[in-house]
């Protein structure tokens, strides 16, 4: 048996109206202070009243209501007509809502609705999963914290729109790149890595990273190269998009000391200029052996765009090869790493040279006299066919000499060349790391390290 205080009323329709996202409670609250303000009493709206609107809210006619709550329909409409309609009058006209014409059960949903008594529930947004496309895996990183922590900032606070980072052959630049960009992935909306090795033409270029970038899948076979650009530079704009390119070096003429584009291919430099200098929120590393020309003019001490150029690893960093590779005798591991220059790639293929010829002992490694390359000779080949005919020349005289000086390389190189041309490519040597200078008594000599010169003799002479 019920309790006296138990209403059956408060059931009626509450199962239906409740899977329809209305806001009950605050629709019951303002409508009762509408009718405590009209009635000028305490009451607020009744359990029966409350039927009646739920009614309303599905849409039913006095007669369709009649039905479940077993009242006479004309008993519903004179309640709907004297209170409810009156009431929900006044709460549409306080939410700016006019309710025209005559007053009928089927307009008050959608009035409610306009009046936002309807919970808006807003459709799950499902994200499109984030391009990342051909970004390699990241392999171990030795050491360049310093590196990583600057290259984060630049991107991060700075907001560079472009980063070169540059060196010899084996450095560790994509060991680099890709921790870079692993660790910063959360941070762009998605991202493009490409190689240059093998020359693609800048319309291809462009077309294949529109390929990969554009969500609105446009046709990029039928716009020219501008409009390929142009678009291009519209979603570097409106999205955050990371783009890494290396082997930009494959870009570059070789056989000379002066660092040009190859015979068509001079608009890649075109491309890389309007990245770097036109505003967007997107970044652009690049990966090469060598700087490109518009470098010197691009970075800028505004810091949007800038290089890095990689040395060999500090001692600690290269101690941890050798120890993941269980070399012995450490204290010959200071010879070794500055035998080869703290270079990661050289160090661990003169690791597995030491493990397998000499069980691991790097003391017996050097207690040989000769000089290991093996592996090493494929990637100083890379770095020596891009030398001009005089820089193999100034190479192949200092290979003949322990050390010369800066007079006597004037006078033993062609004589054909000015000493303003011999100058230039002595300076290319060194910025690319084959030469080494120093000074005695005010006079600069020059030589090569070890590795260099026994390449050379072993190749080139």
């Amino acid at each position: 048996m019920n309790s006296p205080d138990f209403n059956p009323i408060d059931k009626v329709f509450a199962e239906e109206v409740e899977g329809q996202d209305w806001d009950l409670g605050r629709l019951y609250q303002d409508l009762g202070k509408i009718k405590r303000d009209s009635l000028s009493v305490g009451a607020e709206v009744s359990a029966t009243e409350k039927a009646y609107l739920r009614g309303l809210l599905l849409g039913l006619n006095p007669e369709k209501m009649a039905r479940s709550l077993t009242s006479n329909p004309r008993t519903i409409s004179k309640t709907l007509s004297d209170n409810l309609y009156r009431w929900i009058d006044t709460l549409l006209k306080q939410n700016g809502i006019v309710w025209e014409g005559k007053k009928q059960a089927e307009q008050v949903a959608s009035l409610l609705v306009k009046a936002k008594y309807k919970v808006q529930v807003q459709p799950l947004q499902v994200q499109p999963p984030k391009i990342w496309k051909n970004f390699p895996t990241v392999s171990a990183l030795y050491g360049r914290k310093k590196e990583l922590a600057e290259l984060e900032r630049s991107l991060t606070q700075k907001q560079c729109r472009m980063i070169l980072i540059h060196g010899q052959s084996g450095i560790g630049k994509q060991s680099l790149g890709a921790t870079l960009a692993e660790r910063l992935r959360e941070k762009f909306e998605g991202g493009v890595w490409r190689s240059l090795e093998f020359l693609p033409t800048l319309s291809d270029l462009v077309s294949e990273l529109l390929a990969e970038l554009d969500r609105e899948g446009h046709d990029s076979s039928v716009l020219s190269l501008d409009q390929k650009i142009a678009r291009l530079l519209k979603l570097l704009e409106h999205h955050r998009y990371l783009l890494v390119f290396k082997n930009v070096e494959s870009l570059l003429q070789e056989s000379t000391h002066l660092r040009e584009y190859k015979l068509g291919y001079e608009n890649h430099g075109l491309f890389f200029r309007q990245l770097a200098t036109l505003s967007h929120q997107s970044c652009v590393l690049l990966l090469s052996q060598e700087k490109p020309p518009e470098f010197k003019i691009l970075e800028s001490s505004k810091g949007t765009v800038r290089s890095l150029f990689l040395t060999g690893l500090q001692r600690e960093a290269a101690e941890k090869i050798l120890t993941d590779y269980r070399l012995l005798a450490p204290n010959w591991w200071s010879k070794l790493i500055d035998a080869y220059n703290g270079n990661p790639s050289e160090l661990k293929i003169v690791a597995v040279h030491i493990k397998d010829v000499f069980e691991g002992d790097v003391a017996s490694f050097f207690s040989r006299g000769t000089f290991f390359l093996g592996d090493i000779q494929r990637l100083l080949t890379d770095r020596w066919r891009r030398l001009s005919a005089l820089e193999q020349e100034i190479l192949k005289l200092l290979a003949s000499s322990e050390t010369l000086i800066e007079s006597q390389l004037h006078e033993m190189v062609s004589s054909t060349k000015s000493r303003s041309v011999i100058y230039e490519a002595i300076e290319s040597l060194l910025e690319r790391e084959w030469l080494q200078r120093y000074e005695v008594d005010s006079e600069r000599r020059y030589t090569l390290e070890r590795k260099i010169r026994r390449y050379i003799s072993l190749r080139h002479l």
